[in-house]
């Protein structure tokens, strides 16, 4: 047991960035200087997820403007990741498959941005089973969008504007989009794309005659949410559905109707389609955090204020939490150290910051001694880390039902992780991704307060 335990916190703490796949190199947009374009465009092809960047007041792309849902390579045919640049566009292009595409954008050689597929170049000719797969790997590498989103990348990113293909099981900080329509049922289809912008589109035709909305909804601030009106008809669609919000500043509601609650006081949000509208009066309380790299509506945002008002995490610097930057092992165990309630030593004069919590934990059979503590921890690792500190420090008795063998990477996980993991998965504190578990992915900043914030809640 003890040699292998030696081999889990060798194999947690010598790893030192996220890894690589050999097609290109991971670029980040907030780390990329304005090179000319509005726009920098990063595809997470693991989580289906378009998210593009606008510039910051400091030259870098680190403002999210707009997410998209899309569509990556399938089995066989992933999507290269690295970081390109775009150059042809196509209003229409014939494709490999022998389908067309619609507002096509090149940025790697055969691998386009385009519409979904096809059979003919006729917006009504539209393959309707494509655009129910949408949000899913469905491609031959290509990332397939909404025609307005596609349209949206055709009309507003120039030639040379960059791109990053990029895995993640964190969709972005403007999280993952919808589709304009969920899934179009046969009843309902029309060969047209819901979200396409010419007038003849039939989708407009589909009147709603009344919208209901939750009449008032209390948010704090920074958080965000999705309302969902009630159409009438039923079976009516909204695919022009439109919202708006007469107070911006308190809340922000986009066009899918996500709010996002940015300071206190009250807004009403409006959701209008055609002569139909309904209100919802929103009550934003609390005041925001003050980090200036945690932004409003993040997926994150609600689980970093949890930990930091609980005093489990603190800031990184000045107004600054680093959301994205991978958790080492030194701070996991500092970490664990606030979650006991334990006061431990100041270190003794030329030894490490983090001497006392790693002297801690040594003590309470939490870890043992590592070669890089300040290197990313796994998932798995910090997990371990916390069963330890609830099964060995607070001696509880906890479920571990759960078996792993339902998610594709288990075998990935180490034999002395696997009870913490069934532990964690039992309970709801560790979500996969895409069926996936991660094991081996370092955990950020961001992921390690949701973590927390789950294992919170079950005291």
């Amino acid at each position: 047991m003890k040699k292998r335990l030696s081999c889990l916190l060798a194999a947690v703490f010598l790893l030192t960035a996220i890894p690589l796949r050999a097609e290109g190199t991971y670029i980040a947009a907030e780390h990329a200087k304005d090179n000319g374009s509005p726009y920098y465009i990063m595809v997470n092809r693991a989580a289906n997820t378009v998210t593009v960047y606008g510039l910051g007041e400091e030259g870098y792309y680190t403002r999210p403007v707009k997410a998209m849902i899309c569509s990556t390579g399938r089995k066989g045919h992933a999507t290269p990741m690295g970081t390109y640049s775009t150059s042809g566009k196509y209003e229409w292009l014939y494709m490999v498959d022998g389908t067309f595409g619609q507002f096509a954008t090149r940025f790697n050689g055969k691998i386009l941005f385009h519409s979904i597929c096809y059979s003919r170049q006729d917006p009504a000719a539209m393959l309707t089973k494509e655009y129910n797969l949408l949000g899913d790997h469905a491609s031959l590498g290509c990332v397939r969008l909404q025609t307005a989103d596609a349209k949206w990348i055709y009309d507003n990113c120039p030639a040379k504007t960059q791109v990053t293909v990029y895995e993640s099981d964190d969709p972005g900080p403007l999280g993952k989009p919808g589709k304009r329509i969920d899934e179009i049922t046969a009843e309902w289809d029309n060969g047209w794309d819901p979200t396409d912008p010419r007038e003849e589109n039939p989708w407009n035709a589909i009147l709603v005659r009344e919208l209901l909305l939750e009449s008032a909804l209390v948010m704090q601030t920074g958080d965000s949410l999705r309302l969902t009106p009630i159409l009438k008809p039923e079976g009516a669609s909204a695919p022009l559905l439109k919202w708006k919000t007469d107070a911006p500043l308190v809340a922000e509601v986009d066009a899918t109707g996500r709010i996002v609650a940015k300071k206190a006081g009250i807004a009403v949000i409006t959701a209008i389609c055609g002569e139909a509208q309904s209100g919802c009066t929103v009550t934003v309380t609390g005041e925001a955090l003050p980090f200036d790299d945690v932004l409003p509506g993040a997926w994150y945002y609600g689980d970093i204020r949890a930990a930091w008002e609980s005093g489990a995490f603190q800031g990184a610097g000045e107004r600054v939490f680093l959301p994205e930057l991978p958790l080492s092992g030194a701070m996991a165990l500092q970490l664990l150290c606030n979650l006991s309630g334990e006061e431990v030593s100041e270190p003794a004069s030329g030894k490490p910051w983090y001497d006392g919590v790693r002297a801690w934990a040594i003590a309470h059979r939490i870890t043992e001694d590592a070669a890089d503590w300040e290197a990313p921890v796994t998932r798995q690792a910090f997990i371990l880390m916390l069963y330890r500190l609830e099964t060995l420090v607070r001696e509880k008795e906890v479920p571990a039902d759960t078996a792993l063998d339902g998610f594709s990477d288990a075998s990935d996980v180490f034999p002395d992780a696997e009870t913490a993991l069934r532990w964690a998965v039992t309970t709801g504190i560790l979500q996969g991704s895409d069926g996936s578990l991660l094991p081996n992915s370092p955990l950020t900043r961001a992921q390690a307060a949701a973590v927390l914030r789950r294992f919170s809640a079950l005291s």
